[in-house]
This record gives structure tokens, C-alpha cells and sequence, in this order.
């Protein structure tokens, strides 16, 4: 199997079915009365609670954004976002709330997904430097980087992100390497 077939089959088929993750996660943005560890997908292979609040505790976000950690978070994000950053709020995130990191698995592609709260949409959609921009469906916004390795969907309550890694022991079985033509 070579890298431009398999490259092939990515942008064919793992854009559809990553569309239709999308779709299973919509749920979170339509039922405002859950806490977001609810929508956590029950067959999850691994969850894990980022609890920020308790860091928030230990070091505000103001003496955050002034430590040099903080200050090369926020350069990063500047860099990756074409827009200067001095402080974390004004990242739009709910730095007290919990945070979800999870992964979903089938057969040949793993999901890691992050689930966040988010205080000002406009803020966090200002962190999207993508060519494809932002999509807007119904107060969902969607956007994809330009590799289209991750998607994200957020409202003005929540934010997931999304990022698929092949399972390249799946594409190199001749079944599978023959029904895609991969060979």
C-alpha cells in the first residue's frame, strides 16, 4: 500500500464518517440541561476530566497569562492564530469548568476528542485560522483545519474538537487493502 493511496482513501472516507461522529455529537449542543459529561459516549475507550477550576485555584488566570508557561501558550496560539493574545480569558473558554478528553475507536480510524465549555463565541471563534473558515448552521458553528485532521463544532455553551488518526494495521489487511483499492 503506498502513502498516496492511503492518502487517497483518507479524503474519500474518513471525511464522510467524521462527519457522521459529528452528527452523534450533536447532541451536545442541543440539550443545554446536561452537564457535558453526559455526552461522553458510553463505549468511550478512554475519558479523562481536565478539572481547570482547581488550577484556576492554584494560580489565577491573570498570574497565568504572566508566567513564561503562560506566555508561550498564548505566543503559540497567537502564532497558530494569526492574532495576538496577552491574557487566557481571551481565549472564550470557562477556565472553571471541567473539561472532557476522550477517545473513540473502530475499526480503522481512532477519535480524540475534546469537550469544553466555552464562555464567549465570538472569542473562541476568533482562535479559528482556517482557509475553509467558519460554517454557521443554526447558531452551530463548524470548521475544520487546513489538513482536515481536526474538526471542531461549538455553539455559545459548548466546543469539541475532533481528531482522527488511522489505524494503518486495518489498510495494510489485503481484504481491506483490495476493497479500496489500496493495493
Amino acid at each position: 500500500m503506498t502513502n498516496q493511496l492511503l492518502t487517497q482513501f483518507i479524503n474519500m472516507h474518513t471525511i464522510k464518517f467524521t462527519a457522521g461522529i459529528l452528527l452523534t455529537f450533536l447532541s451536545v449542543f442541543t440539550a443545554n440541561a446536561q452537564t457535558l459529561e453526559k455526552k461522553i459516549p458510553a463505549n468511550a475507550s478512554i475519558v479523562a476530566t481536565v478539572k481547570t477550576g482547581q488550577l484556576i485555584q492554584l494560580l489565577s488566570a491573570d498570574e497565568f497569562s504572566q508566567t513564561a508557561s503562560g506566555k508561550k501558550f498564548l505566543e503559540m496560539l497567537s502564532n497558530n492564530t494569526g492574532k495576538e493574545l496577552k491574557h487566557i480569558n481571551e481565549l472564550g473558554v470557562n477556565l472553571t469548568a471541567n473539561s472532557y478528553y476522550f477517545r473513540y475507536d473502530n475499526d480503522s480510524i481512532s477519535y480524540n476528542c475534546l469537550l469544553i465549555q466555552i464562555t464567549d463565541a465570538v472569542k473562541f471563534a476568533g482562535l479559528i485560522n482556517s482557509k475553509s473558515g467558519v460554517v454557521t448552521n443554526n447558531n452551530i458553528r463548524t470548521s475544520n483545519t487546513d489538513d482536515s485532521t481536526t474538526f471542531l463544532m461549538w455553539n455559545n455553551q459548548y466546543a469539541i474538537a475532533i481528531s482522527g488518526s488511522l489505524k494503518d494495521y486495518y489498510f495494510s489487511t489485503k481484504e481491506v487493502s483490495e476493497r479500496y483499492g489500496l493495493t
